[in-house]
């Protein structure tokens, strides 16, 4: 008995013996075998408790561990890599060996960005395409529908002008990455603009969206700055009348253009008489009368994100327009207390394209438009005027001292001519014939036209005229031109061609004026249309410094065209297009956008009036003045398309 209790005792230690010598589990490497991204890491845990973790890599097969475990392991293999573990717990017998294999996979090229997103669009337009992968290679194609692969090597700008529809797809590729993924675009042709005309009145629509209509009616070239059409609001027109018209793109993403609008040119709009007479200055008149246009509260500010400030200047309130017989609408003026320093004398009027908080940062283009007229009066003879100026200076409103700084055009017989100063030619520069050699591009003689008729127009239908310039000791006015609007008593009257000083052509009774007869010697007094555009890149600083030639580096002004009368003056013919970022056909005529504390301010215009010198005098001021009539300033995203109708 005593021997079978022994028995049973050793069998009991024996069991228990074999019950606590289990094998340790088997370790869990985390990161499964697979291709990846490297660098990467992985971890390795055991669920036996107190368990002791080896590993071991290998470039490939498998390996037997012999690294202790104690932190996450680091992978970077060349091609492959096998990382290998096992573990053993006190008591237990060694786990099984687990490998993980891992091997290298190319990162991915990042997918191409067709700049142009789908939609309807006036054609033709264009597109750019562009990938974030350093070194990338972007292919694309185009298809009418569907989709295709691309095979053509992108090199730049693609010209897109599809019959109806048409789709462009691009990818890429770049060393050391796989492939993109393919993007495609689709775009539709679109009608710019359609028009309807029922019971003497016009409609216009687009349907593009974020486009608005612009349009003219005295046969020049619907642009930005020309009369925006409301939707919604027909046009009342006659029989026979030519409206050209444009689709600008006034939004882009979340961003919107700014269009300040004073309409028609018509002696009704006429803004204000101008001296240069400083010690009349001072800030007693009112009812400025333009819509949708301040000349500022004060106080540094600006509604609209447009507005002016004149200083020194002499203001003579409530005259009538000029007229042979004395009679129109009085003109007034509202003028604020803000000085220029150091801008000079004269009138200076500011139209801000960035005034820092509001405006269009964004837009890429902005142009300008306006009507500038003689005054001729008793005491006010144009003759004495020697100066007015186009300007595209940096100017910050929230300066309160304001930054001035440099300008692009002036046209002053002082001066000889027009005048350049910017990135093309630091320092001020003749553009015309009495200047430099290389910059004799603009002859314009800068001279405001007005005179006499040298004959009587006979009849309310008369095209043909013949003027007889004002001279006035060396100064002769200028004669006329095609796309000048002349006054002659209350009439306005479009001369569309001329030759010489005899306007060959018009539209009689403009404006919603009366045509009439009058009477040989009868005064006139001409326009000088004048129009400007000029282009952006926001955020772009490789080409322009502060100084012209040195200096911070600064965004630019692209000087496009300057329009005067119905002569263009078009700078990429005359000086060539640069390529900015990338992207080719910037004009190589430029200004600085100088920067202040406050950031760019990119451009504004400045309206001066100077006299020739011994002209007037504090104690005996000489008044000279010109009216302003139909300012236009839009800064947006370009023309999309134009279209001409007339009217049945």
């Amino acid at each position: 008995m005593k021997i079978f209790s022994m028995l049973l005792v050793l069998l009991a230690s024996l069991s228990a013996t074999a019950l606590r010598a289990q094998t340790t589990a088997t370790p869990v490497i985390t990161l499964a075998s697979g291709s990846y991204t490297f660098p990467s890491s992985t971890t390795i845990t055991d669920s036996t408790s107190g368990a002791s973790i080896l590993w071991c890599y290998v470039a490939s097969g498998s390996c037997t561990p012999n690294t202790s475990y104690t932190a996450a392991i680091y992978l970077n293999p060349a091609t492959t890599e096998t990382i290998c573990a096992n573990a053993t717990a006190s008591g237990d017998s060694v786990s099984s060996t687990v490998c993980h294999e891992y091997t290298r996979a190319e990162a991915q090229t990042a997918t191409p960005s067709i700049t142009l997103a789908s939609g309807i669009y006036a054609m033709p337009t264009s597109t750019t395409i562009t990938d974030p992968t350093s070194g990338a290679a972007i292919l694309w194609c185009y298809v009418a529908t569907g989709s295709c692969t691309p095979s053509t090597a992108y090199t730049g700008s693609i010209y897109v002008d599809p019959a109806s529809a048409e789709t462009i797809c691009a990818n890429a590729t770049a060393s050391g990455y796989t492939a993109s993924g393919t993007a495609c675009n689709s775009y539709t042709a679109g009608t710019t603009i359609s028009f309807s005309y029922s019971n003497g009145k016009v409609t216009m629509s687009t349907s593009i969206v974020g486009a608005s209509i612009f349009y003219t009616l005295d046969g020049s070239t619907a642009t930005e700055a020309s009369i925006e059409y409301i939707p919604g609001n027909p046009i009342t027109v006659a029989p026979g009348t030519t409206i050209n018209a444009a689709a600008v793109q006034m939004t882009s993403g979340s961003n919107t253009g700014v269009a300040v609008q004073n309409g028609q040119a018509t002696t009704s709009d006429w803004k204000t008489v101008l001296s240069s007479s400083e010690s009349q200055s001072a800030p007693y008149v009112s009812s400025y009368n333009t819509p949708r246009l301040d000349y500022g509260p004060g106080n540094n500010t600006c509604a609209d994100g447009v507005c002016g400030i004149p200083t020194q200047i002499g203001m003579v309130p409530n005259q009538p327009l000029p007229s042979a017989t004395g009679g129109g609408t009085a003109t007034n003026f509202n003028m604020t207390t803000e000085n220029l320093s150091g801008a000079g004398g004269g009138l200076q009027v500011l139209w801000p394209y960035d005034t820092g908080t509001v405006g269009c940062d964004s837009c890429t283009t902005m142009i300008e438009d306006f009507y500038i007229w003689p005054q001729y009066t008793a005491s006010i003879n144009p003759a004495n005027v020697e100066n007015w100026e186009l300007d595209m200076n940096s100017w910050n409103v929230a300066i309160p001292t304001y930054g001035y700084l440099g300008a692009s055009f002036q046209c002053s017989i002082i001066d000889g001519g027009w005048q350049y100063n910017g990135q093309h030619a630091p320092g001020w520069t003749n553009f015309s014939a009495t200047g430099f050699s290389s910059m004799t591009k603009i002859n314009h003689d800068c001279q405001f036209p007005f005179g006499t008729l040298s004959a009587a127009i006979t009849s309310a239908t008369q095209q043909s005229f013949t003027v007889t310039p004002n001279v006035t000791g060396s100064v002769t006015a200028a004669t006329v031109e095609p796309g000048m609007i002349l006054l002659v008593d209350n009439e306005e009257i479009l001369c569309t061609a001329a030759s010489g000083n005899t306007c060959t052509a018009s539209q009689r009774g403009w404006a919603g004026t009366a045509p009439a007869t009058h009477a040989a010697g009868a005064l006139y007094s001409g326009s000088v249309h004048v129009q400007y555009h000029v282009t952006f890149k926001p955020g772009d600083t490789s080409v322009c410094k502060e100084d012209g030639a040195s200096g911070t580096a600064v965004e630019c002004v692209f000087i496009d065209y300057l329009i005067v009368n119905n002569v263009k003056y078009d700078f990429h013919a005359i000086y060539g297009t640069q390529t900015v970022g990338g992207v080719p056909g910037y004009s190589a005529l430029t200004v600085p956008a100088y920067a202040y504390t406050y950031g760019i301010d990119r451009v504004f215009d400045q309206k001066q009036i100077d006299v020739a010198s011994g002209i007037g005098s504090t104690s005996a001021p000489a008044q000279v003045g010109e009216y302003v009539d139909r300012d236009n300033v839009t800064a947006s995203f370009g023309v999309l398309g134009s279209q001409t109708y007339v009217v049945p």
